[in-house]
């Protein structure tokens, strides 16, 4: 999985992820080669937010998964951990690049400069 966010739609990402940390403390990503769907539910169950991002919107887009599995590929991080790593990108960069380790356990986030 490789998605570089650039810097025009990286602050609506934030804002985004910021209002879902204030409703739940995790945050699931699935992602398929049509874009991403965002899913999540609040602690007490009571509320739901969903939203799709199209792969057009980001500037490179890339997830590849190993055959026969043709489900989506899942990630769930705490929404607060990942504001807090979204807080530290510099005003003046190009964007930030998001990828998985090769055991696919591990998300990387680079800034692009």
């Amino acid at each position: 999985m490789r998605i570089a966010v650039q810097h025009s739609i990286l602050g609506p990402v934030k804002a985004f992820l910021t209002h879902i940390n204030t409703i739940s403390d995790h945050v699931t990503f699935y992602l398929n080669d049509e874009g991403i769907y965002v899913q999540g539910l609040d602690g007490g169950n009571c509320a739901m937010f969903d939203a799709t991002w199209a792969k057009g919107w980001f500037e490179q887009y890339t997830v590849t998964r190993t055959p026969p599995v043709n489900d989506p590929a899942l990630i769930t991080v705490e929404a607060k951990q990942l504001c807090s790593v979204l807080a530290c990108v510099p005003p003046e960069s190009v964007g930030i690049l998001l990828e998985l380790d090769a055991q696919k356990t591990r998300l990387i986030i680079s800034v692009m400069v």
